[in-house]
């Protein structure tokens, strides 16, 4: 029975990780990408260099 309690535990904490962190953080990856492909969209120069587009933003 303790046994069953632990496993129902740490079940329910990977279900918070997941929650709280996976689905945010693919959000946070899904939008930022498609940040980039706006701007590269927009602004031909970063286009150009294709594989830095950071650097000609921040730079």
């Amino acid at each position: 029975m303790y046994e069953l309690a632990n496993r129902l535990e740490i079940h329910s904490i990977s279900k918070d990780f997941f929650s709280e962190i996976v689905l945010p953080l693919t959000v946070f990856l899904i939008l930022l990408k498609i940040e980039v492909d706006l701007i590269s969209f927009v602004s031909p120069e970063v286009r150009v260099q294709g594989k830095q587009p950071y650097l000609s933003l921040y730079s």
